[in-house]
């Protein structure tokens, strides 16, 4: 028998994370002791969670981290699709909580995709393609011996 999925969404904010699903609603600080009372929250809900949040300038990505390390299924969708979506269904007006429930009812209509997670490697490089002019790092210690120039070697037959 296949479990049902309970669509969580998430209006994240510099300073605060928005969360609805089904009927209830939490407003809950966006740092650290916020993003663990949410995964506490996530945790304690029956059934398979998948969190639904859209793309908010990076504030989203240290929570997001934290709950796909615990375990939670996360999406980030396109913030056109929802505001379409909300439009569609009637939902016209637009606030933080109701922001967080159009993305619980999105969820649950689109049923989109999970995110993967990303690996540290891909966040630098994220990173340095968003902000390109951050100072780059400082070389590896073996970059110096790849400037000295190879010595030809002979061919042999």
């Amino acid at each position: 028998m296949k479990q049902e999925i309970v669509y969580v969404g998430i209006d994240v904010a510099k300073a605060h994370l928005d969360v609805a699903w089904e009927k209830q609603f939490h407003r809950l600080p966006n740092d650290v002791a916020g993003t663990k009372q949410l995964l506490c929250l996530l945790k304690a809900i029956a059934g398979q969670v998948q969190v639904i949040w859209e793309a908010s300038g990076g504030y989203e990505r240290s929570v997001m981290q934290t709950l796909q390390r615990g375990g939670i299924k996360a999406s980030v969708v396109q913030a056109s699709r929802v505001r379409q979506f909300a439009r569609a269904i009637g939902i016209l007006a637009k606030t933080d909580c109701i922001d967080a429930a159009v993305l619980c009812a999105f969820g649950k209509a689109m049923q989109p995709q999970v995110t993967a997670p990303s690996n540290p490697q891909q966040e630098r490089y994220a990173l340095r393609v968003n902000h390109p002019n951050l100072p780059s790092p400082p070389p590896c210690a073996n970059s110096s011996s790849l400037s000295t120039p190879l010595k030809p070697q002979p061919i042999l037959a």
